[in-house]
């Protein structure tokens, strides 16, 4: 198992991080359109234009997972705060570990093995301010909520993302 999760880590370790919006125009940063203009791309997209944000990494990796007959779980990261920064994460279990693949962040890419999931959530509460890329916020993890949510239609809009975790099944808080 851990080869598989490796060669696709490694697979699509070149794509960087940028969302398209809905005229097909490449942004390498977050703005204020984001929310107004963002549309879920295709896996083929993604894997064309060597772009994405984590959800659309997520995306990718769950398709490349499910070709393997691997399951893995995605969970979506929220502040509860006015401002509503968010980071998503696909999780495989295998043997009574659980691996995150991380490939939307240069500087947190990677493979990571943990040996239960509080240990990989407590990874992500104490770089959410890292991972939703504005190292000047300070949430604290108890700001901070959970969904384990399906698969996402493509085309999505942002707005229509976050219905779609909003909806999905709350994770109870890990102390």
């Amino acid at each position: 198992m851990n080869n598989i999760l490796n060669d696709l880590y490694n697979k699509y370790s070149d794509i960087k991080y940028g969302w398209y919006d809905k005229d097909n125009n490449l942004h390498e940063k977050l703005s204020k359109d984001f929310y107004d203009k963002f549309e879920f791309q295709t896996i083929d997209h993604i894997k064309e234009h060597k772009h994405g944000i984590c959800w659309e990494l997520v995306e990718l990796f769950r398709s490349e997972l499910e070709k393997n007959n691997i399951t893995s779980k995605t969970y979506f990261f929220c502040s509860n705060t006015k401002e509503k920064y968010c980071h998503t994460i696909i999780v495989v279990e295998d043997k009574n570990y659980f691996y995150l693949i991380e490939g939307s962040l240069k500087d947190n890419k990677g493979l990571y093995k943990f040996s239960c999931l509080e240990e990989l959530f407590n990874y992500i509460y104490d770089r959410f301010h890292v991972l939703v890329t504005n190292p000047n916020i300070q949430i604290n993890k108890e700001n901070i909520d959970i969904y384990e949510y399906k698969k996402p239609k493509t085309k999505m809009t942002c707005l229509e993302f976050y219905t779609h975790c909003f909806n999905s099944k709350k994770i109870q808080k890990i102390s």
